[in-house]
């Protein structure tokens, strides 16, 4: 592959970095450095790459394909290396832009993207904000979502063929699930221009309201946009939290419990307590959050995958020991919302991942002091 060279019209001009010599060396190492299994870790995937693709690769004397321009030709007579050099290529090309162009509320289809996520849902409700509601966002013709990207993203429809192509040549494809994203610009844009309390995070959106006339408007106007966007909002589902009453409420987490920055389709359950003085436990099988005073304790199945805790919270040494030994995170929120830290299930040993502080060895403790 080493000295290639490739000749053909001109490249689109969003597409031009990406086939820089510079651009396809990052490609090259983030190929190298995946994990093979596209569900455990926050980089690309080998894709149809064979164990012989990647030593050609990892050859010390391997050198940048030399593309003078890009099109649907030049991807169809590409070998298999160069397309997935491409294709990560694009992708990364492309991801910068739509980081740039996401609006605030909205945020990156990773791990980190949907923990901020949470937090931005959690910073809602302590500004009085107790009614939510939760949906699912798709594009109505799954045809349209790469010109639907593009534009959004400010960029020349005339890229559209290459982008499809370099999609229809790769396996997996590493540019699906970005553009959907970016084809939502759109609507996050009109949504928090207008003032609404709008998070949305792949295809999972949250609205929250201080009142359910407040919510049902927010409702009505997003799922508006959201056919004029070419895009459908499904799958709702509205809550009200209330501060006096309400002492934990569950959420929908689309993460499965491993160590895992890439999505994998399935929704988990998230437990969510934020009530100061409650205590979180485990018994016959069941996860119970008991009230303070008269309040009535919550029982749930033991089936989250991640527990937040907000504010003075105490989690019981059962629950603890249950939580790292079936891989459930804990993560600590301060009253206000603020990051503490979190329990990770497989590390042990009471850490408080991003924090200095440890676990207390006793029976309770206190999940994230404000």
């Amino acid at each position: 592959m080493e000295g290639q060279t490739m000749t053909t019209p001109a490249t689109a001009s969003s597409l031009r970095e990406a086939t820089s010599p510079e651009a396809l060396t990052r490609a090259r190492r983030r190929l190298l450095t995946a994990h093979p299994d596209p569900t455990s870790a926050n980089t690309p995937t080998p894709g149809s790459l064979t164990d012989e693709h990647l030593r050609v690769l990892a050859a010390h004397d391997w050198a940048p394909p030399r593309i003078a321009a890009l099109d649907a030709n030049t991807i169809a007579t590409a070998d298999a290396i160069t397309r997935a050099l491409l294709a990560e290529s694009a992708r990364e090309s492309l991801e910068r832009r739509l980081t740039t162009e996401r609006p605030n509320g909205t945020y990156d289809d990773t791990r980190a993207g949907h923990d901020a996520f949470s937090r931005g849902v959690v910073e809602d409700y302590d500004h009085g904000n107790h009614h939510l509601a939760r949906a699912t966002i798709c594009p109505a013709d799954p045809g349209l979502v790469t010109r639907a990207a593009l534009s959004a993203l400010g960029l020349p429809d005339t890229d559209a063929p290459i982008i499809d192509e370099l999609a229809r040549a790769s396996d997996p494809n590493p540019l699906a699930r970005l553009l959907a994203d970016a084809a939502l610009l759109d609507l996050d844009r009109y949504a928090t221009g207008r003032g609404l309390r709008y998070s949305r995070v792949g295809t999972t959106l949250m609205l929250a309201a201080p009142n359910e006339q407040r919510l049902a408007d927010a409702i009505d106007t997003v799922a508006a946009a959201a056919i004029n966007a070419g895009a459908r909002v499904t799958d709702l589902t509205t809550q009200c939290i209330d501060d006096e009453k309400a002492l934990a409420s569950v959420g929908i987490d689309p993460w499965t419990a491993k160590p895992s920055d890439e999505p994998t389709g399935q929704a988990d359950r998230i437990l969510y307590v934020g009530r100061d003085g409650a205590r979180v436990h485990v018994k016959a099988g069941r996860v119970l959050v008991d009230a303070p005073g008269s309040l009535p304790a919550t029982s749930l199945p033991k089936t989250a995958s991640r527990i937040v805790l907000s504010g003075n919270v105490g989690l019981s040494a059962g629950a603890r020991s249950w939580a790292m030994r079936s891989g459930v995170d804990v993560v600590c929120l301060s009253r206000r919302g603020s990051y503490q830290g979190t329990l990770i299930g497989a590390n042990g040993e009471r850490t408080l991942v991003g924090s200095s502080r440890k676990w207390p060895s006793s029976v309770t403790m206190s999940g994230a002091s404000a």
